[in-house]
Order: C-alpha cells, then sequence, then structure tokens
C-alpha cells in the first residue's frame, strides 16, 4: 500500500519486499531509496519482523523519479482513495477484481508461452487482490496500520468524503 504526504510517498514495508522479489522492470531509483539511507549508509538487507511490521508506511521514496513511477502503479493500493470507503465497499471491488483475474488466467489455459508473458500482470493483480482485503480488515478495525510521523491529524469532527457527498456516512 501507498501513502503520498506532500512530494513524498510512502511504501509499507510488504509493497517493498513484493517489489523486490516479484517485478522485472523497476526503475533503479526505486532501488536506491529502499535501501539506502539518505546519509549515504545502507539498510543492508531488508526484513519484516513480525506480521504487523509488515503494514507500517516504513520506506519513503523522494526521489521525484521514484515519486512518479510509484503514483503510476495503478496495482499498488493508494491508502488515500480508499481511506473514507467502508470494508464491505473495499471489499465488493476485491470481488469484482477476483473475477478478472480467475477469468484471465482462465483464457490462459494450456497457453503456457502467453501465461508467462501475462505473469507479471496476473501476479501484480493477485497482490492488488490481497491489499485490498488488507486495507478492508483496517476499515474493518481488525488491522492497525502504523503511519509516518508527518502524517497529518484529521479533525475529529469533519466529515469524510462520502458523508459529504451523500449527507451521510457510509458504513
Amino acid at each position: 500500500m501507498k501513502l503520498k504526504i506532500g512530494d513524498k510517498v510512502y511504501l509499507q514495508k510488504y509493497e517493498v519486499a513484493y517489489i523486490d522479489h516479484e517485478l522485472e522492470l523497476v526503475p533503479a531509483s526505486i532501488f536506491e531509496e529502499m535501501f539506502h539511507l539518505d546519509d549515504g549508509s545502507s539498510y543492508g538487507y531488508f526484513s519484516i519482523n513480525g506480521a504487523d511490521d509488515g503494514h507500517r508506511f516504513a520506506v519513503c521514496f523522494k526521489k521525484p523519479e521514484s515519486v512518479k513511477w510509484l503514483m503510476e502503479q495503478d496495482w499498488i493500493v493508494d491508502y488515500s482513495y480508499y481511506e473514507e470507503m467502508s470494508a464491505p465497499v473495499v471489499l465488493s471491488i476485491c470481488w469484482k477484481l477476483e473475477t478478472e483475474l480467475h477469468k484471465r488466467a482462465d483464457a490462459l489455459k494450456g497457453k503456457p508461452e502467453e501465461y508467462q508473458k501475462a505473469r507479471e500482470e496476473l501476479s501484480k493483480l493477485d497482490h492488488q487482490i490481497w491489499s485490498l482485503h488488507i486495507m478492508a480488515d483496517h476499515l474493518d478495525g481488525k488491522l492497525n496500520f502504523q503511519f509516518p510521523a508527518e502524517m497529518p491529524k484529521k479533525p475529529a469532527n469533519k466529515k469524510g468524503f462520502f458523508a459529504r457527498l451523500f449527507g451521510r456516512s457510509v458504513h
């Protein structure tokens, strides 16, 4: 999951692990920022310490080319887009995407060469679905995310997007 704050993009740790292990074409700036600190020192290796640690918005990307690339990746769930939705709405999006994933995978049965070409796209779609399930758990209060310290605080009495749009909260 990604979170844009100002001119920076934060990724949760599990997202960084996915990019590192699953994607073939990633800009060099992404890897530079994933594994090196501003002072020139290196993370050395990247680890997730326990299940909750993976949901921490821990890696900050500041380079314009990194921010641009991350924001262009529609398969990386954008926290800001879904934060005002209810868990059932997010789950209904998951079900639609799962149907699409199954249709695309079924169409590739018995076509190993075509499947190999589509493998990364199918993997991204599967990862997006998984991330949306995580978001639904967060919205349901089953999972807490750890946000960056610079995350703006929302006023307690401020109505969300859907409440402003429909005059009531959608939950």
